[in-house]
């Protein structure tokens, strides 16, 4: 098994709070479309291959959705460099934070759903342009 399938694995075994509630609201095609959880997105940075691993991917609209605790007040840099790369790779990022996963779950739903609605929107738009 290969570091990236290792320790994406792990991860999944060792979830958040946070992230076990909002998986049992997304998986399954909950909201339309095929989420995975802890995925992991590789990029080409001039001769190196690098990863991140995704908190939750949806691929077919290229978005991605990560959990934000408390430990990202003190990586922003990092988090920034992150969001940079994989944006540059075609994925949309959305942000929510633990706190509005476990008291306001429903918002957070709104705001993933709201998010797949606008992809989905966009990519109806590039295969008919000039629909109504």
């Amino acid at each position: 098994m290969n570091e990236i399938t290792k320790l994406s694995r792990d991860l999944r075994k060792n979830s958040t709070k946070a992230e076990i509630l909002l998986w049992s609201e997304i998986r399954k095609r909950k909201l339309g479309v095929k989420i995975r959880r802890q995925h992991p997105i590789t990029y080409k940075d001039e001769d190196k291959t690098g990863f991140f691993v995704a908190d939750f991917a949806c691929l077919e609209i290229m978005l991605i959705i990560e959990v934000d605790g408390k430990i990202h007040d003190k990586q922003i840099e990092r988090d920034i460099t992150r969001d940079y790369i994989i944006q540059y790779s075609g994925f949309k990022i959305l942000r929510i934070t633990n706190d509005t996963i476990i008291n306001r779950i429903q918002d957070a739903i709104k705001m993933i759903k709201s998010e797949i609605d606008i992809k989905k929107s966009l990519m109806l738009q590039e295969v008919h342009p000039f629909s109504e």
